[in-house]
């Protein structure tokens, strides 16, 4: 009982430690001639703002970065306005930048950090109604492309920015309209999912948890609009779970921007109010123990919120490991996220270990 208690105190401190890693883009529009835009990062709990960073980088179309994904072997922050790319260290609160090239007919989408390589979709609509749409690998450093890739999913909407990836796959998931694409990164493969079409519905968001893959979706035939979480089988979109948001979110416009606090199992989200405009909410759901909270974010007169980033991933504190591999000491027992014994042979989900020597670590274990 003491060694079980002991771990779950580990595991609550690791929970406390990382609870603090929610970092949200502000831009103040109230000078016309000059742009004010944000990083602020949050308590991931009730909103209150820790710090505040100002961008230095000029942004000639006037929109905060988007796209945010975060490299935990750099500690950067990388963002996407337009055809320029930020990059902010949440440790020295450095900024640095870089242009992507552009083109007649070209623009850029979204951007993900995969296994600490830089990828943007890019799409190419001098043949409108025509788009290329391509997956680039960029070089963190100066934005020089160093590979592309054309997809050949059936994409059907000019629309190409949802991007996520699974570390245990090598694959970046992209959505546009009802279609997933799955780019492996490793392989150069594609594959794509098609989700149902449903009248006055859409799906707003993606993001893979745990190596698990949710997507929300909006019901705007009824009032007040429903939103949904599904969480589907990655090889053929069936829906495996689905959660309907219980937080009051009438008047309230579309959940994007999810991104997943790893260290408290929550996914995240950000969502306007369309009749205030200045009123915000994050919302939260924990899909261990399938529980939902909110808290509220408001911004002053002429300010608005962008897109939120965990700064916490799981790659920081999850090793992985083959069903061969051994050990330097050997795994006596495991315990699940909630503290729970179970099989030691317990494969392709995130596990707690307690080893022969006393360590205990957070794993998975991948059956081959």
């Amino acid at each position: 009982m003491k060694k079980k208690l002991s771990i779950a105190f580990a595991f609550s401190f690791s929970i406390y430690a990382f609870s603090q890693n929610l970092t949200i883009t502000k831009r103040d529009y109230s000078n016309s001639s000059n742009y004010i835009h944000t990083l602020q990062k949050l308590n991931s709990s009730n909103g209150t703002v820790l710090n505040s960073t100002n961008f230095t980088t000029n942004f000639p179309s006037n929109s905060s970065p988007k796209s945010l994904t975060f490299n935990p072997q750099t500690n950067e922050i990388f963002g996407i306005s337009d055809n320029i790319i930020t990059k902010n260290n949440i440790i020295n609160s450095d900024e640095t930048s870089f242009i992507l090239p552009t083109a007649t007919a070209t623009d850029y989408g979204g951007i993900i950090i995969a296994n600490n390589r830089l990828f943007v979709t890019k799409r190419d609509y001098s043949n409108s109604p025509i788009y290329i749409h391509s997956i680039q690998e960029i070089n963190q450093s100066n934005g020089n492309i160093i590979s592309s890739y054309n997809l050949t999913s059936s994409i059907p909407s000019s629309y190409n920015r949802d991007l996520s990836y699974s570390s245990l796959t090598n694959e970046i998931y992209g959505m546009s309209g009802n279609i997933i694409y799955k780019y492996n990164i490793t392989t150069g493969s594609e594959a794509t999912l098609t989700l149902p079409v449903v009248a006055s519905s859409d799906y707003t968001d993606i993001i893979i948890a745990e190596n698990r893959l949710f997507v929300v979706k909006r019901d705007y035939s009824v009032n007040p609009t429903i939103h949904t979480l599904l969480e589907l089988n990655t090889n053929d979109a069936s829906v495996i779970n689905s959660h309907i948001y219980t937080t009051s979110l009438t008047n309230y416009d579309k959940i994007k921007s999810l991104t997943f606090l790893a260290d408290t199992h929550e996914i995240c989200g950000i969502i306007k109010n369309q009749v205030t405009s200045t009123n915000y909410k994050v919302v939260k759901y924990n899909f261990i123990n399938n529980t939902e909270n909110s808290f509220d974010l408001i911004s002053p007169t002429s300010n608005d919120f962008g897109e939120i980033i965990s700064t916490v991933s799981e790659q920081q504190n999850l090793s992985i490991t083959g069903f061969n591999q051994n050990n330097d000491s050997k795994i006596v027992k495991a315990f699940n996220l909630l503290g729970q014994e179970i099989p030691v042979e317990t494969y392709n989900q995130v596990i707690i270990v307690k080893f022969e020597n006393g360590e205990s670590k957070k794993i998975v274990k991948l059956r081959k």
